[in-house]
């Protein structure tokens, strides 16, 4: 397991190649279109011929647009916004996690998400420009999405 800053393609001297899986999870919608690409380009480098990019986060029915609509929480929408934050003050009070959960607040303290929210589609072309030679989805559960890349 890596932690590393997704925003730069730095991460790659620490994480080495030849792996087998690479995964991100929630962390694409911080990203601009331009770092996307990046990341998926140095996500193909480092994993070995037949390796897996997983990439879990807002990806949007393109097909269904209405539909994606009604799912998407409003700002300030009181039950996803009450859920979201449950999740972290929970996940916070697990001792064992500490200095992660600190690592990540001061990660994010200054970032805030890019505001560009693509559809799976969008991820699977940049997927397939990068050079992966498949991509699509792996896993959906109304406008969360993983994103499946195959080298």
């Amino acid at each position: 397991m890596v932690g590393a800053d997704l925003a730069s393609t730095a991460w790659t001297a620490r994480a080495g190649g030849g792996h087998d899986l690479i995964t991100a999870v929630m962390t694409v919608h911080y990203l601009s279109p331009a770092a996307i690409h990046a990341l998926y380009a140095a996500a193909r480098e480092a994993l070995a011929p037949g390796g897996v990019l997983v990439v879990a986060d807002l990806m949007p029915d393109d097909g269904l647009p209405g539909l994606m609509r009604v799912l998407d929480p409003g700002p300030g929408e009181a039950a996803a916004e009450l859920a979201w934050a449950r999740w972290w003050s929970e996940l916070s009070a697990v001792p064992e996690i500490g200095g992660l959960m600190d690592a990540r607040a001061a990660l994010f303290r200054d970032r805030p998400p890019a505001g560009f929210t693509a559809g799976l589609s969008w991820h699977a072309a940049a997927a397939r420009t990068a050079g992966f030679g498949e991509a699509g989805a792996l896993w959906r559960e109304g406008r969360h999405a993983a994103l499946a890349a195959c080298r």
